[in-house]
């Protein structure tokens, strides 16, 4: 009887919430939603979802891994237009549950703790603020390790179609990273850039081809080198260095030659593992991997040459053996470190190129934070009379612009009524002394002149 009561209830409650949650549906789909199972407020319109970024913190930054730690603040808006017709009573009434939702979350994300959540509605809008913590996925390419300039990106990503959403950058602040709150300085140099850009998935042939927005969020940073030259370059170097040891021993001296070659291979097999700690597994060789295998070879060569050494009997022979073998492999060994610190400035100077390109286009984005804003509208408060001044305006905004050459214009204008001005007066005194009526019949002109002057440069 107990269990049969027990079905009987849970068999009405279920019945009710049911009920319940068709009679929301329905007073939804009154309000212009379309409403999906589980009962989600899906919009007819087209919604642009803006974003603001804040990177508050960016943590660890692991290579091996590749993830990183970052802390944002995210403020999403969008506007509501059903608060527009509805009145204060209705709009009280109002609760999150009911409003439409871009279900928003972030693709790239392994964990993710999104706390502090603060929701608002601003009639005819709806701001949505929360602070995330999280760890995030980063596939690093890494072929010029150890000078490579790596990106760190945020995947923002919604539950809603991209035809039905649009995540777009918030115009009215800039997007900001704390680069004072980094954790790893002394292994990377974080950049004070924030990229962003709104995407859409790719479309799959599977079995099912629907598209969804996307909204990427770029950082970059730049890895310090000078530990892995230290302790890897220079180590290196000076391992293979020694190989020429071998040439020290006397020639007919077979077995102390290949001995001392092959303890140094081996010590370069084994350094070589010990790299390999600080590079994640992949299917391409690093900068690092190739310097290191080319010494490797080199030392290979150094011990074929001992053993080819110790086949040759005339003395004569082995001697002029010798010579040639120790010029070939000083010319390699050589040519090989210089051909390696030349690819090392050109990947150093890429990387610097990357990261100031970025900037210029954060700059271009953000013209408010540009560094040369500042000087723009110094420049734009004078008339610009020189080549210096028009190459500033260049990279003035457009209202300056506008103001500018308007400026100038009015100028012009004025400068032309002054020169009409005057010649205006020089005529009427020609005509004046001719007549013998005295100077009076000059000043009047003139300073109709200077009156029209005066005018215009107040306009100015």
């Amino acid at each position: 009887m107990k269990q049969e009561k027990k079905t009987k209830t849970s068999k009405w409650t279920h019945f009710s919430n049911r009920c319940k949650m068709a009679g929301e549906q329905q007073a939804l789909e009154k309000k212009g939603y379309i409403v999906d199972s589980p009962f989600v407020p899906r919009r007819k319109d087209h919604v642009n979802v803006y974003v603001r970024i804040s990177i508050v913190r960016i943590g660890d930054i692991d290579t091996v891994r590749q993830e990183f730690q970052c802390e944002i603040y995210m403020r999403l808006r969008w506007t509501e237009e059903k608060f527009k017709h509805m009145d204060d009573s209705e709009k009280n009434r109002t609760t999150w549950e009911s409003m439409w939702d871009p279900r928003h979350f972030f693709n790239n994300a392994t964990k993710l703790d999104e706390n502090k959540t603060v929701k608002e509605f601003r009639d005819p809008q709806v701001v949505y603020r929360c602070y995330v913590t999280g760890i995030f996925k980063e596939v690093f390419t890494i072929n010029n390790f150890p000078f490579d300039y790596q990106k760190l990106s945020l995947l923002l990503s919604a539950k809603c179609l991209a035809d039905q959403v649009t995540f777009l950058k918030d115009p009215e602040k800039e997007d900001n990273i704390r680069t004072e709150n980094f954790f790893a300085p002394q292994e990377w140099n974080l950049c004070s850039h924030v990229l962003t850009e709104s995407k859409k998935s790719e479309e799959k042939t599977g079995a099912s081809s629907n598209r969804y927005p996307h909204y990427e969020i770029r950082m970059n940073v730049r890895r310090q080198y000078k530990f892995y030259i230290d302790n890897v370059f220079l180590v290196m170097f000076l391992i293979t260095t020694l190989s020429f040891g071998s040439f020290a021993v006397e020639a007919d001296a077979t077995v102390g030659r290949i001995k001392i070659s092959l303890t140094l291979l081996l010590t370069s097999v084994a350094f070589k593992y010990y790299v390999q700690q600080f590079v994640p597994t992949v299917s391409y060789l690093t900068l690092i991997d190739k310097y290191i295998l080319y010494c490797i070879e080199f030392q290979f060569f150094i011990t074929v040459h001992s053993m080819i050494g110790g086949l040759i009997t005339n003395s004569k022979a082995l001697s002029i053996f010798e010579w040639i073998s120790f010029g070939t492999s000083l010319f390699a060994f050589v040519a090989i470190n210089v051909y390696f610190g030349h690819l090392s400035w050109v990947c150093i100077k890429k990387a610097k190129k990357s990261e100031a390109d970025n900037k210029a286009e954060y700059d271009m984005l953000n013209p408010k934070q540009a560094k040369g804003t500042k000087e723009s509208a110094k420049v734009g408060g004078s008339r610009p009379t020189t080549i210096e001044g028009r190459q500033v305006l260049k990279s003035a905004d457009a209202p300056t612009k506008m103001i500018i050459d308007r400026k100038e214009e009015v100028c012009e204008n004025a400068a032309k009524m002054k020169e009409s001005a005057y010649a205006k007066a020089t005529n009427v005194k020609v005509e004046r002394s001719n007549d013998n009526s005295g100077q009076m019949g000059m000043d009047i002109p003139v300073q109709m002149a200077k009156d029209n002057e005066r005018k215009l440069m107040t306009l100015v």
